[in-house]
């Protein structure tokens, strides 16, 4: 019967001892969960060793920290020493050498050797992020090892151990991040404004659904000839050529019904500035948002327009010389054929062209008395009379020395005709006055006339030169008659 009591009696305990454990653990729990929520790490920490030593009759709790990446640096253990929280014990390996993470997180004995004197205790291993980062190391206060109760509530408090350091790391990494990024974004806001107010480019930001310029940096008002009061009481419209608004609101009517890229978003324009002088500008669009907010880079391109015009002017008047003839200004052969050839392209069908030949008479008996310079300025002023007699879209070439000829398109060989005898009537009777320059003294007066040969396409014939040909023909037997007159 003793033997019963006894039993019962000590099995009692044993309850008794395990639901106290019991309710340690998910106190410690509830503790555990209540700091991480309200406390600081270091706080926690404090507040939860000390439940631990007292609740499990421990002498000391001991951290082994990983150096330098581990929870040294993150626990800032040092503060935690100078305030008599934890002890860091250094100096011989733990477990005589062996990784404590060879155990798998499995709580062990073990002795260790603290301010040279060996102790016996429980080694338990602290994984963070699934990594050994350090070990906890638990001294009783006699020689009794914990039971199963004690190791599961010192496998609570390394757990809670672990999740405190986790939570600290993200918290500490977090506001390293936001740090981080917080000067990132004052440093970019930074270089925006020295970029924005310093740019060589007009910028300003532009709202496309209310029509409106928000902001403009100094380089745009400069090329606007404006101050920022002028920008604000200014209606956007305005600062547009009326030659270009057209497009520019088309440009804004699509952007605004089918969205940023409904419509170029770099394009040439013209602006014209608050004291009406125009500037050829490129135009960049940039969406700053959904909110119809853009950024506009304002390139002024004036310089570059001018200069474009002026290269296709001298491109334009380089080509001109390549088909005029430098001494009288007439076309030369080159252009004659060119010319020609997509004439004939248009005979037939009741369409005729006519070509003249005019051949001057006596031109070198000219040349011979009176020079060079005379019969190269006799030979500008036949040129210039004949160009008095014919249309505007009649033809005059200088054939060569003192041969022109004179192309009609739409015209047959009757009208062609009619059109020589005016220019033989008009050559008789010109009187070309040359000035004798330094000689001094009167002009010299001069008469000429020319021999003319009239041929006609399609009725002559075709080709080019054929058609030369005939009137070539044609003029050398008006030159044999005497000169001075017609043939066909």
């Amino acid at each position: 019967g003793r033997g019963i009591n006894y039993l019962a009696s000590n099995l009692q305990k044993k309850r008794e001892e395990a639901e106290r454990y019991s309710s340690l653990i998910s106190r410690f729990y509830d503790e555990g969960l209540r700091l991480l929520e309200s406390s600081s790490p270091e706080e926690a920490m404090e507040r939860f060793r000390s439940a631990l030593i007292g609740s499990l009759n421990l002498r000391e709790v001991v951290f082994f920290m990983e150096k330098p990446e581990g929870l040294v640096s993150h626990l800032d253990v040092e503060r935690l020493v100078k305030k008599g929280i934890v002890r860091i014990v250094e100096g011989k390996s733990i477990c005589g050498g062996r990784d404590p993470g060879e155990e798998g997180g499995i709580i062990f004995p073990c002795e260790m050797e603290l301010e040279g004197r060996p102790e016996r205790g429980l080694l338990m291993p602290v994984v963070i992020e699934g990594k050994t980062r350090g070990v906890v190391f638990a001294v009783p206060k006699d020689d009794l090892l914990p039971g199963e109760a004690e190791k599961k509530l010192l496998g609570s408090f390394v757990t809670f151990l672990s999740s405190l350091t986790e939570r600290l790391l993200y918290s500490r990494n977090l506001e390293a991040l936001i740090e981080k990024g917080t000067r990132e974004l004052e440093l970019s806001q930074k270089k925006f404004k020295i970029l924005y107010e310093r740019a060589s480019e007009g910028i300003f930001l532009y709202n496309l659904k209310e029509d409106r310029i928000l902001d403009a940096n100094s380089r745009f008002l400069e090329m606007m000839e404006m101050d920022e009061d002028d920008l604000k009481e200014t209606d956007t419209l305005a600062f547009i050529h009326p030659d270009e608004r057209e497009k520019v609101e088309e440009y804004t009517r699509k952007r605004l019904e089918g969205g940023y890229e409904a419509a170029p978003t770099s394009y040439t324009t013209v602006f014209i500035s608050r004291k009406g002088k125009p500037i050829h500008v490129r135009l960049s669009l940039a969406r700053l948002d959904d909110e119809f907010n853009y950024v506009v880079i304002v390139t002024d391109i004036s310089e570059l327009v001018r200069l474009q015009e002026q290269l296709e002017k001298a491109n334009a008047e380089l080509a001109e010389k390549a088909v005029r003839d430098p001494l009288t200004g007439a076309f030369n052969r080159r252009k004659l054929f060119d010319v020609l050839e997509a004439c004939l392209k248009t005979v037939g069908e009741g369409r005729s062209i006519s070509l003249i030949m005019a051949d001057l008479d006596g031109f070198k008996e000219i040349n011979d008395r009176y020079g060079h310079q005379v019969g190269d300025f006799l030979l500008r002023s036949v040129y210039r009379t004949f160009q008095n007699y014919v249309r505007d879209e009649d033809w005059i070439f200088r054939y060569g020395g003192d041969e022109f000829i004179i192309l009609l398109p739409e015209t047959d060989k009757e009208a062609g005709r009619i059109v020589a005898e005016r220019l033989r009537i008009a050559l008789e009777k010109k009187e070309h006055y040359y000035r004798r320059g330094a000689e001094g003294g009167s002009p010299l007066a001069l008469v000429v006339t020319a021999s003319f040969g009239v041929s006609s396409a399609p009725q002559d014939a075709r080709e080019p030169e054929k058609l030369i040909d005939r009137a070539d023909r044609a003029m050398y037997s008006a030159k044999k008659k005497g000169g001075n007159r017609i043939c066909l």
